[in-house]
Formats: structure tokens, C-alpha cells, sequence
């Protein structure tokens, strides 16, 4: 029976993986709009831009690769919380996935 739970238990954490993490986007907003000065156009035009790229996440978000999820969260969190910054990671990664450089010695 244990293991039936302990099988149970990870599968609720697969699906919990899954989910989009809940960044306090108001308060990295209000950050970034406070440097410098304080400004309400910026601060209107970052929530706008944080929505936008969570919107986009959300369609995408569970095709993303463990590997790449966690490496884009890595950089997302990395002085402040951004959706712009993790869809921007997430795009560039995948990106670069599907070309990879090469090296030529001519």
C-alpha cells in the first residue's frame, strides 16, 4: 500500500511540475518602475507585458523540456521574477536547440 501511495504522490507532483510558477508580478513590477523615479507608465507597461508573456506560456509551458524549465527559471528569478524574462529564455533555448552552431576553421 505504501507504494501505491508513494506512486500516487509522485504523479501529483509530475502534475504539479507542470504548472506555470506564481511570480509576484505586481511587486516586480513596482520594483522596476521605481528605478530611477517612481513612474506609473512604467509600471502600467510592465503588468501589461508580464501578462502578456504569461498568456503565452500557458501554451506552451508543458511541452517545455524539464532541463530548459528549470534552467529559464533559474534566470527568470535571478533579481526579481519575470514571465517576459522566462518566455524570453524559453523561446531563445528552443531556438538554439533546433540550429546549433557550428565551428569552422576557415
Amino acid at each position: 500500500m505504501k507504494y501505491v501511495l508513494g506512486v500516487a504522490g509522485l504523479l501529483a507532483a509530475s502534475v504539479a511540475m507542470a504548472d506555470i510558477p506564481r511570480f509576484d508580478v505586481e511587486a516586480h513590477c513596482k520594483e522596476v518602475s521605481e528605478f530611477g523615479g517612481s513612474s506609473n507608465m512604467v509600471y502600467n507597461g510592465c503588468i501589461r507585458t508580464e501578462q502578456t508573456s504569461y498568456r503565452e506560456l500557458q501554451n506552451v509551458w508543458a511541452e517545455v523540456p524539464t532541463r530548459t524549465r528549470n534552467h529559464c527559471l533559474e534566470i527568470a528569478q535571478f533579481g526579481g521574477a519575470s514571465y517576459q524574462i522566462l518566455h524570453g529564455c524559453i523561446q531563445m533555448e528552443i531556438d538554439a536547440a533546433e540550429r546549433p552552431a557550428t565551428f569552422s576553421f576557415d
